[in-house]
């Protein structure tokens, strides 16, 4: 089904949707179905690109006041390949869920396939969000949902802002390339990664990614090492100095911190793809909060580089004298020839 630029890639068994375009005009899709052991979920499975609403019709009318659960469920990134979307998914017209809705109530999203969808709008469903495969960009908003997901497949990006819970399973990577990522409450877990690319030191979401925590950001289960870090270099890469520090990320409370203040946490790995060839050290400025985590040590230390001329002159002297040493054997030779 193709509605303007709103294209939709397959219907299962899903509550009802509609979508409306620019041009107001509606599509509603109505596949009836109650929570049941024959249709454990209701999904409307497409790609979504262009504006205007994504939302339920049940709020619309009584037809759809049944006392039984709904379950609506939204799946995006079946048909592979990047989008946008920058109109708006909502409950409905109303932007309320049905009071038989099940945990978490109204819509929920699940990204699947390897591309990338793109959120620009201003979303107000209530549901949960699930990130199972390919990359979510929240470059917009999104308001009053429930918990996001970011499974082991899965990757959260953007610079937009989220006021759910995240429990990160998998990869967060703020912005589409340096930015800065809103969230409330975060969980990390072991074997997770965070994506974190910079031009220069400066400004957080500006010259480098950062996220700012919104609530609490717990590494309870994570362990040693369970965290990868991965640095990634934007160029042109700026001036970075040894003692440069950068905002990992901002928080309103810290719980599972593994380090005392100022101290190096051994929660990461690092991973450097961008070529900075330091030390990195990770440190948190406030173990109760609001605090921020701090990366530094990003490049050698002045001393590694002091050490790393004099190999280079102590190598250049050496060569020097095994030549002067060869000329003076041939010059003693050449004295002693009859």
């Amino acid at each position: 089904y193709k509605v303007n630029r709103l294209l939709i890639t397959n219907l299962q068994h899903g509550e009802s949707f509609r979508v409306r375009n620019m041009s107001h005009e509606r599509f509603s899709m109505k596949t009836h179905c109650r929570a049941s052991p024959l249709y454990p979920e209701c999904a409307l499975a497409l790609r979504l690109t262009g504006t205007g609403f994504v939302q339920n019709n049940y709020g619309n009318s009584s037809n759809f006041s049944g006392s039984g659960p709904f379950i609506e469920k939204l799946v995006v990134g079946v048909a592979g390949g990047s989008s946008t979307f920058d109109g708006v998914i909502r409950n409905n017209s109303a932007g309320t869920a049905p009071a038989a809705a099940t945990a978490g109530g109204g819509i929920s999203l699940e990204k699947t396939g390897t591309g990338t969808q793109t959120l620009a709008g201003n979303n107000t469903y209530t549901g949960t969000t699930a990130i199972n495969a390919g990359t979510l960009l929240v470059n917009g908003t999104h308001t009053g949902g429930n918990t996001y997901t970011v499974g082991v497949n899965g990757t959260l990006g953007g610079g937009g802002v989220i006021t759910a819970a995240i429990n990160v399973l998998g990869t967060v990577s703020p912005g589409n390339s340096i930015d800065l990522l809103t969230t409330g409450s975060e969980t990390w877990n072991n074997v997770t990664t965070y994506q974190w690319e910079v031009s220069q030191a400066g400004i957080a979401g500006v010259d480098y990614d950062s996220i700012d925590v919104t609530g609490t950001l717990n590494f309870s289960s994570v362990t040693a090492g369970g965290i990868t870090l991965e640095l990634l270099a934007s160029p042109p890469l700026g001036s970075i100095q040894m003692n440069d520090t950068f905002a990992l990320w901002t928080y309103q409370s810290l719980v599972g911190w593994d380090a005392a203040v100022g101290a190096p946490s051994n929660r990461f790995t690092i991973l450097d793809t961008g070529g900075f060839n330091g030390n990195p050290i990770i440190y948190a400025d406030n173990l109760g909060g609001p605090g921020t985590i701090w990366l530094t040590h990003l490049v050698p230390e002045p001393s590694t580089y002091v050490l790393g001329l004099l190999g280079l002159l102590g190598l250049g002297l050496l060569a020097r004298k095994q030549r002067v040493s060869c000329a003076a054997t041939r010059q003693a030779g050449q004295a002693t020839t009859p």
